[in-house]
Order: structure tokens, then sequence, then C-alpha cells
């Protein structure tokens, strides 16, 4: 098996989701304070940002996060265009007001996948839409 060193100074942002981070925010409070640096880190979470703010333990990683997507993923309000959010009742906080502008610009783009080959395997990265599965692979 091959395997590729990847150079973290190439990486600008650190996207963390499912299983759901806040129920492992210790560990990755510990994670992240590594490898985050000067990297924006947008985290998913099927809490709601006011059920993490009263948890000390969960407030710890939302200290960390610059970008919040909260809120459950509902398959049926999945409405195939919406960037960064997997359905529409989801909410997106950026809490980093520095990455506002940045994140302005990704979000005009709408939903994006981006394909990658590693190992000789195609990974997708992003959010799918519901009728269509893998398109573009």
């Amino acid at each position: 098996m091959l395997h590729a060193q990847i150079d973290l100074m190439d990486v600008d942002g650190i996207t963390v989701s499912g299983g759901e981070p806040f129920d492992q925010a210790e560990e990755l409070c510990e994670l992240l304070g590594r490898i985050k640096q000067d990297r924006d880190l947008l985290v998913f979470s099927g809490y709601r940002i006011e059920d993490i703010q009263k948890d000390p333990v969960m407030k710890k990683l939302l200290n960390l996060t610059d970008v919040l997507i909260d809120g459950e993923y509902i398959d049926s309000k999945n409405d195939g265009i919406s960037a960064l959010r997997g359905s529409v009742n989801q909410r997106i906080h950026i809490l980093d007001q520095g990455l506002t502008g940045k994140y302005d610009e990704y979000l005009k783009l709408g939903r994006q996948i981006q394909n990658f080959t590693y190992d000789y395997q195609t990974i997708s990265v992003g959010i799918h839409n519901r009728d269509r599965g893998s398109e573009g692979l």
C-alpha cells in the first residue's frame, strides 16, 4: 500500500463532520489544538448552537470553531442547491468575522463537489444532491 505524505502547509482549512463532533469534543480539542494553527475550522453538528453553548466541554470545541453548521440533517430538506448545508433547516454561523468575506464568496458559488484520487481510489468530498447521488464521479 502506498502512503502519501500530506504537507499540512498546503491545507488552509479543516472540516469536521459526523458522527457527531460535539459528542467527542474533548478528544477533538486535543487533536485540533495540535493541527489547527492558522487554518480555519468548519464543524458540522446536529446540535443547535444554543445547546452547545450550555455545555462547558462542548463550548471548548465551539471556541476553536471558526464556522459552525448547526441543526439536524433532514433528507427531505436537502434542496440540492445550498452551499455548506445538507438541508435547508441547518444554519450557518460564521464565528470568526475575519472569514466572512471568504465564506460569503464560497456561498455564492452554490453546492460543489470535489473529487480526489488517492491510492488508486476516488474520494468525493462535498454535499451530494439527494436525487443525483455521486454525480460527477
